[in-house]
């Protein structure tokens, strides 16, 4: 990429250093640097849509404050004297400006990555030779499985793949791994959506061309393990010759002949050439007391020496190594077959679907963008985009940054900035294909000298001896990881690290020390327990209750308290011993309720297993587990609320009997409204959360797959592990994974296992360039040392150091969330491939470090627990009332077997239709739009294939009525559905028409047969918004069906 000269600014922002306090100054900065409208100018994007909601709230709230209570901002005197403003004149700016952002919103560019890169997609989808109507798909993990599912249906008609599928299968057998094999598939198809693969996997490898490449590789170990045998063989009869056995050798049963027996045998080859570099001393062959040491000297005399140097040269050169490599491509021959297989039918079940996955966003604009230095899909953009900021920058991609890159060049070279904040200490989303390497030297080399680094150096997050607690530890922590790097390589094999490679753990910890800030509280507490490996868990558990308890009588509130583990399976044993706890300690029945860190389960409501046992009864009545299944939860629902006087087995069948008219043949949704007001579900308020989150599952599920009620109940119990209620439920202890703790803080952190292992299993994509094997562009190897002895070393030599790097962040990351206390809990005596192993070896220094603290061989302990004398009042995750599901029953695709059924009465219909017709006219913009916008809602599914024709009759009828035909007018600027933010709340009109400058009309179609005052009043507050505008408005109430209009307004 071409380097510019002009400057750049990167924050490099630790944790809790107001990262965000930061970013929203600089942002208010640049919004005031320039002139009206300027916030169009500027992009903000980062990676989450929480981080995005957060950054626009922080920005909208700062720009309120500083236009009525400026004191209130602490840097408000700063951009006065910056600016040259009085208080009085900041006030009336940052007020136009909030009025201005309020009331352009949508130009209000803070948004995640993801929702850029498609915008642009979108925006130039024809230009990109993308079809009008493609659809984005999230969900990228169904479109494997559906691509998979039709890959099986016509297996028979490829040969080769069915003999790669039953290979792929016989191997995950012999392995004693997942026995289901569609299962397997789907886990191990998630490789094609790494960068990796997709850097190197540029154009698909015919299926011949694999079958050959990997005979290619059979062949070179045949003729290696041939050529070792020929000469082993030569050697053994030698030593027979002479009356010898191996155990005659040194070493007896464990004799340095043993490999060369092995190989001459054909029972092993891979050995390390320092097997037979002994046998080269002929006095290594015999003990000095052997009995046969005198047949030394005859041996010597044979062609014995000379094998021996033959077969040592066989394992020392070149060819061993390219055997080893061989070998560790041989290791997923199938599965590089079936990969291929399943790209081939992703790519189709995409292009026939008109799908374009999330996924391939970044490599699609990489492909587009190449290497110029103005793509033409950043033309339009990059004319109004000036500035821009990148915030958690660490977790940026590489092929997201070749994608920004253009764009920020652009932005300088016009004159614009850009400032980017990240902290390679907190980059642990590796496996979403973060790389910390963008942040830690890639964007210095990719700007010229003048990028201007910025280092937010305090703590305004933890409390004064937490802060201190992990300067230290961090410092020496990051030493050890190094340290154990480095010894890990040379074990392995590897003598030589790269320069870049040989410090740069503790290069990356370089700036982990953060001061104290003049708001930083003293005290806090650090506790790390050390418990007996043989017992940890059960130690961990028993210990934790203690220490939760205690932190509890301090006054703290269980939503103060976080649990903080690697790995879910965790999650799922702290929420079970502490439900078993609760008769252990009474008094904590409610402090001891979990929230996993996705929110409450869905699966743990007895309203929707209700309803669940519910559909299952009425898709098959003959079960009667599901009746009697429905009666207990039933009587377990009622017993406890008072609004319900149903409580026994006859109110239930009662209740059941009542409805009898519900049907398979109605839509899902329809059954499960029915079976919620029939059964007064409602009622029960501890259950309403859970119910509105199931209905919105329900139709999220409808609108995407058969209504079938069997298919629904398959997805159901496939995927109801991780369906939970979004919204975060108040009054409650929490547990989640360290990784969906970023970015949060809490005000008590227990890490209760910490000691995870370092080291997974996963398959590396490797580039097979400066190799032996470019026959295949890439190659698809397991993780292990086995690498380090082939010619994928340098690869594992990487993949070895990322992993010590990601566990050291996880650590960090964890430690640093803590506001008043964190606890620690590790085993002793742990495991070298264990993170606990190295934070225990550092407890003895810490001790030092700290002699303040209250410490014993088993517990290092800084600090007290901070007393909390604040009450906090629980609230609960609950809802008070019922939403009807009514506008979304509407526009669901109907059964095939109801969607003519003449029992829909007359009113139903109309509802439907006009429905139905809003949506379609959100479309319509002019006349020329109607073809569009109906096969919009045959690709939604809201009308199927035999309604086209009709929908366009109705809309163009509609359209052509003398009195409406001016809304529609291409002369004009027309917006649909442009939300307006007001103090009361969003308004949402249905059409707004710009007739002039200042001149407006703003419409609202309703398509009922019957007029009502509420839709005048409605349309008045429209048009008392666009007033307060300053716009001249009349609205309009437009009954379609009734071929009138009625005037609102003057």
């Amino acid at each position: 990429m071409k380097k510019t000269t002009s400057n750049i600014t990167i924050y490099k922002a630790s944790a809790g250093s107001g990262k965000t306090y930061a970013l929203t100054k600089e942002y208010i900065r640049l919004l005031l640097h320039a002139s009206s409208h300027n916030f169009k100018n500027i992009l903000a994007v980062t990676f989450t849509n929480k981080a995005c909601g957060e950054m626009k709230e922080r920005i909208l709230e700062t720009l309120f404050a500083l236009s009525n209570n400026i004191s209130s901002v602490v840097y408000a005197q700063d951009l006065c004297d910056e600016f040259s403003f009085t208080h009085e004149q900041l006030e009336l700016e940052a007020k136009r400006i909030l009025h201005e952002i309020l009331h352009n919103y949508s130009f209000f560019y803070v948004e995640t990555i993801d929702t850029f890169f498609q915008r642009i997609i979108r925006n130039f989808a024809k230009e990109l030779g993308l079809h009008s109507y493609y659809g984005l798909q999230l969900d990228v993990e169904t479109v494997i499985q559906n691509s998979i599912q039709e890959l099986f249906l016509h297996i028979y008609e490829y040969p080769q793949i069915q003999q790669w599928l039953i290979e792929y299968t016989n191997s995950k057998i012999d392995e004693a791994k997942e026995r289901d094999v569609f299962k397997s598939l789907v886990k191990d198809s998630k490789i094609l959506l790494s960068e990796s693969f997709m850097q190197i996997h540029d154009s698909h490898v015919a299926f011949d061309e694999i079958s050959t490449f990997f005979k290619k590789l059979e062949q070179i170990i045949s003729e290696f393990e041939n050529e070792a045998q020929v000469v082993a063989k030569q050697i053994v009869t030698i030593v027979t010759k002479h009356g010898l056995q191996s155990v005659d050798f040194k070493g007896g049963s464990r004799s340095c002949m043993n490999p060369i027996y092995a190989i001459a045998e054909g029972k092993e080859f891979d050995y390390e050439v320092a097997k037979f570099q002994k046998l080269l001393n002929h006095d290594e062959w015999f003990a000095k007391t052997s009995p046969v040491k005198n047949v030394q000297s005859v041996l010597e005399n044979t062609q014995m020496p000379q094998l021996l140097q033959t077969i040592f040269d066989v394992y020392a050169g070149p060819n061993a190594i390219k055997y080893r490599t061989a070998q560790l491509l041989l290791t997923n021959k199938y599965l590089v077959g079936m990969l291929q297989a399943i790209q081939q039918s992703v790519d189709l079940y995409c292009k026939e679907q008109e799908l374009f996955l999330i996924s391939n966003t970044n490599k699609f604009l990489q492909t587009i963008i190449g290497d110029s230095d103005a793509p033409f899909v950043y033309e339009k953009i990059g004319c109004f985009i000036k500035h821009m900021m990148i915030d958690e920058f660490q977790d940026t991609s590489k092929m997201q940054w070749h994608n920004f890159f253009p764009l920020i060049n652009n932005a300088l070279a016009e004159g614009g900035s850009a400032l980017v904040v990240g902290d390679v200490k907190q980059s642990i989303y590796r496996f979403r294909n973060g790389d910390w390497k963008l942040l830690h030297n890639t964007i210095y080399k990719d700007f010229s000298h003048d990028v201007h680094t910025v280092s937010l150096q305090h703590n305004w997050r933890s409390r004064k001896n937490i802060i201190q607690f992990n300067n230290v530890f961090f410092k020496v922590f990051s030493k050890t990881i190094e340290a154990s790097f480095h010894k890990k390589i040379h074990d392995d094999g590897i003598d030589t690290i790269p320069d870049d490679m040989v410090s740069v753990i503790q290069d990356l910890y370089s700036d982990v020390t953060q001061e104290i800030s003049n708001r930083t509280k003293d005290g806090g507490f650090v506790q790390i327990q050390i418990v007996e490996k043989d017992s940890y868990l059960e130690l961990v558990l028993q210990q934790l209750i203690k220490d939760v308890v205690y932190v509890l009588e301090q006054g703290y509130a269980p939503e103060d308290i976080v649990f903080l583990c690697r790995e879910k399976k965790h999650i799922s044993l702290l929420v079970s011993y502490f439900n078993e706890q609760k008769q252990v300690y009474p008094q904590y029945t409610e402090a001891f309720s979990i929230v996993t860190g996705e929110g409450l389960l869905l699966s743990g409501s007895d309203a929707v297993q209700f309803i669940l046992a519910y559909l299952q009864w009425l898709e098959n009545p003959a079960v009667v587990f599901n009746k009697k299944l429905m009666s207990i939860i039933f009587a377990r629902l009622y017993s406890t609320n008072s609004l319900c006087d149903i409580s026994n087995s006859n109110d239930f069948e009662s209740q059941l009997q009542s409805l009898s008219h519900i049907s398979k043949d109605m839509s899902l949704l329809q059954i499960i409204e029915a079976v919620i007001h029939g059964f007064t579900l409602y009622t029960i308020s501890h259950e309403l959360v859970y119910i509105v989150e199931f209905q919105n599952i329900v139709y999220s599920y409808c609108k995407n797959n058969s209504v079938s009620i069997s298919q629904f109940i398959e997805w159901w119990y496939e995927q109801e592990d991780s369906l939970y209620i979004k919204q975060e439920p108040k009054g409650y202890m929490r547990a989640m994974t360290i990784h969906k703790s970023k970015g949060l803080q809490f005000s008590v952190v227990f890490m209760p296992f910490v000691n995870w292992k370092l080291f997974g299993k996963p398959l590396l994509v490797c580039d097979t360039k400066n190799t032996d094997f470019t026959d295949m562009p890439y190659a698809i190897v397991p993780y292990n040392n086995a690498m380090a002895k082939t010619q994928f070393s340098q690869q594992y030599l990487i993949e070895t150091l990322q992993s010590y790097i990601d566990n050291l962040n996880i650590v960090y990351v964890a430690c640093t969330r803590a506001v008043d206390a964190l606890y620690m809990y590790i085993p002793n005596q742990a495991d070298s491939d264990r993170i606990s192993n190295y934070i225990g070896v550092n407890c003895k220094e810490l001790q030092e470090q700290f002699p303040e603290g209250n410490h014993t061989e088993t517990l290092f302990s800084l600090g007290e627990l901070p007393p909390k004398t604040k009450i906090i009042v629980k609230e609960n995750a609950e809802q008070n009332s019922y939403p009807v599901y009514i506008r979304k029953l509407a526009i669901l695709p109907m059964p095939e077997s109801l969607r003519f059924v003449d029992r829909i009465n007359v009113r139903r219909k109309e509802q439907i239709h006009g429905l139905r017709m809003h949506r379609m006219f959100e479309y319509i913009i002019t006349l020329q739009d109607i073809e569009t916008a109906v096969q919009q809602a045959l690709y939604e599914k809201i009308i199927d294939k035999t309604e086209v024709s009709l929908y366009e009759d109705y809309c163009t009828n509609a359209i052509l009525q003398s009195n409406v035909q001016r809304w529609f007018n291409p002369q004009y600027t027309i917006v649909t559905e442009q939300s307006i933010l007001t103090p009361q709340g969003e308004k949402r009109p249905d059409r707004i028409v710009f007739t002039s400058d200042r001149d407006v009309e703003v419409i609202d179609y309703k398509f009922t047969a019957e007029q009502n005052p509420k839709h005048i009043v409605q349309v008045a507050e429209y048009v008392s918004v666009l007033e307060s505008m300053g716009y001249s408005v009349q609205g309009f109430v437009w009954y379609v069906l009734q071929n009138n209009v009625v005037l609102v307004g003057k």
